[in-house]
């Protein structure tokens, strides 16, 4: 007997709605090209699946528009959609969700390398693509805690890693956070993934709140222009699988009608400033009315005051590219030289993981570190440093263990690169060598230890205890969650005996075990996510119960 809610099945009546072939888009990517090929699917969701879907889904895409056959109309008079939490919420300024899939001119994938021709136009980019809500599947709405967590499916990487950057510096100008997301290496975002998937759970705000900051949102980006034109990218190879990408030609625009975005930020910042007010629980509603009255109008002025005077912003990649290749020049860094694009503000370090994505790590890694390659004169590491895989989350703490005492000791980057996940292994695989000429404690050593395992949400927590730090065989610290104390000078300073990080939770934030490509590993990312999570939950929790001044106990 066919499932008739099925996907499949939903897709073969030509009755489904929209947004339902929204939600299926974003959660069976593998079903992509039924949606497009469905007479229901719209010309907003027919471009997010030219940019977003496999090569299947594109396919699809461009037969049906070959023929003729474009993108259904919206129903007229449609009102916002009632949709379950954990969906999104469409915004009644874009009926049937035309607003969660982004129009984009260009298909993914498409790259202007550097040396191409210019596009003969401008390309403005959309900003339909931004909403508090996002897009169904995986998405995790908290407007309630102030934090907006996207979790949701990955689509699949990029040919090239140019075509990687192109999708996220597009992503940005569009203020397009599916865009973004989707973009990022699945090493870094499934840690993250994982650890914030407890937040789904919960409590979201109302629909009508949540309708309202998207409406006045939607109409400050809407007031704003972005222009860009003639984009070109460099790509510099840092080691097999690692690139630099950099925007080196085209130009950028940014514009708007202050007398329009003043009264759309007004707007906004009322709905966002009294929803923030009125869950503090601290405040009347005539105390909020005149907060507003006192503040609101004062600081939008003073915003739009200061915008004015810049408006335009106009951005020429190539004389921000030469100014670059003028300071490398200065520092006898050769042009084709793959430390020239180090430090540049408008590149990212794009990775091959079965297709290219983007590493957030490397990125910011590149920025901070970048510089002390150049400082110390050396060069990038070659290769990819092998895991050590761990045999069980016991094991991966021990290894972990004796891979800082490594690079404590002795200063052996490989040895901790060895037991980290490929996120950070890369990271340091690259920059390593940037650090060999750091000085290294050669008595510095760490005692065995226990390891508890706590597991919940999904998660593998490891609860430390008994970890003594060493300095030529003398113990200098002792670690015992959530305690640390301190030999050398006395006493012991514990997490749960600071009122507010233990009202946060923190002393429940354990180092987080993931297992990757068949071994145990700490992951340094899982365990900021966990400890995000679980943050987030507590603040929610705290705005639930009118309990905020909690945090300010002493």
């Amino acid at each position: 007997m066919s499932d008739q809610t099925s996907p499949d099945h939903e897709l073969r009546d030509p009755n489904t709605p929209a947004e339902r072939l929204a939600a299926i888009a974003s959660t069976h990517p593998e079903l992509g090209a039924d949606v497009a090929r469905h007479p229901n699917a719209y010309d907003g969701l027919l471009d997010w699946l030219s940019r977003y879907g496999d090569d299947a889904a594109r396919a699809a895409v461009a037969e049906r528009r070959q023929t003729g056959t474009g993108g259904a109309e919206a129903a007229p008079g449609h009102a916002t959609a009632s949709i379950p939490a954990g969906e999104p919420v469409v915004p009644a300024a874009d009926p049937v969700v035309p607003s969660s899939a982004p129009t984009v001119p260009a298909a993914a994938g498409s790259s202007a390398a550097a040396g191409d021709a210019p596009a003969g136009e401008p390309r403005r980019a959309s900003k339909k693509g931004l909403t508090i809500g996002l897009i169904a599947g995986g998405l995790v709405v908290v407007l309630g805690g102030g934090t907006v967590w996207a979790v949701n499916a990955i689509f699949g990487g990029e040919k090239s890693p140019e075509a990687a950057a192109e999708k996220v510096f597009e992503g940005a100008l569009s203020l397009d956070p599916i865009a973004l997301y989707t973009a990022m290496a699945p090493s870094e975002a499934k840690p993250l993934k994982d650890a914030l998937e407890q937040l789904n759970d919960l409590p979201t705000s109302s629909e009508e709140d949540a309708k309202d900051v998207q409406e006045t949102l939607q109409a400050v980006l809407d007031a704003i222009d972005v222009t860009t034109e003639g984009l070109e990218y460099r790509a510099d190879s840092l080691m097999e699988g690692v690139s630099r990408v950099s925007l080196v030609n085209g130009s950028l625009e940014i514009d708007a009608d202050t007398a329009e975005l003043g009264d759309a930020l007004r707007d906004f910042l009322e709905v966002s400033m009294r929803y923030s007010l009125e869950q503090s629980g601290y405040y009347s509603e005539e105390e909020i009315d005149e907060l507003l009255d006192e503040q609101l109008d004062e600081q939008v002025d003073y915003m739009i005051d200061s915008l004015a005077d810049e408006l335009p912003i106009e951005v020429d990649f190539a004389e921000t590219w030469g100014e670059q290749l003028d300071d490398m020049q200065s520092r006898d860094i050769d042009e084709d030289d793959a430390l020239v694009g180090q430090g540049y503000p408008f590149s990212v370090i794009a990775v091959d993981e079965g297709g290219w994505y983007t590493s957030p790590i490397l990125t910011v890694t590149d920025l901070i570190v970048g510089e002390r390659l150049i400082a110390s004169g050396a060069t990038y590491g070659d290769a990819l440093i092998e895991a050590e895989r761990f045999g069980s989350p016991e094991d991966a703490a021990h290894g972990l263990a004796d891979g800082v005492e490594a690079f404590a000791s002795r200063g052996d980057h490989e040895a901790l690169a060895a037991a980290l996940p490929v996120a950070e292994r890369r990271a340091l695989s690259l920059y390593g060598p940037a650090l060999d000429d750091m000085s290294s404690d050669e008595g510095a050593s760490l005692s065995d230890f226990d390891v508890e395992i706590v597991k919940g949400d999904g998660l593998t927590g490891l609860l430390i205890s008994d970890l003594d730090i060493l300095d030529n065989g003398e113990v200098v610290g002792t670690y015992d969650h959530p305690c640390f104390e301190d030999a050398a000078y006395g006493g012991q300073s514990c997490i749960d005996d600071i009122p507010a990080l233990k009202t946060l939770g923190l002393d429940e934030a354990l180092p987080i075990a993931i297992k990757e490509d068949g071994g145990w590993f700490v992951s340094p990312t899982a365990t900021v996510g966990n400890a995000l999570a679980i943050v987030t939950a507590r603040l929610s929790e705290l705005i639930e119960d009118d309990e905020l001044d909690k945090l300010f106990e002493f």
